[in-house]
């Protein structure tokens, strides 16, 4: 990831376990954040009408 060079095998896998860990997190922010765009999108358009 990102070129890092990694010395052992434990420290290879922690990297790899935290990158893991962190683009879990990242998607699941992402995904709350779009959920509460859409529906934000929606509530301000069904106020209009």
């Amino acid at each position: 990831m990102y070129g890092v060079p990694t010395k052992g095998p434990h420290i290879g896998g922690g990297l790899a376990a935290t990158g893991v860990a962190v683009q879990s997190w990242l998607l699941v922010g992402v995904g709350l954040v779009v959920l509460g765009l859409a529906l934000w999108l929606v509530a301000m358009l069904g106020r209009e009408r």
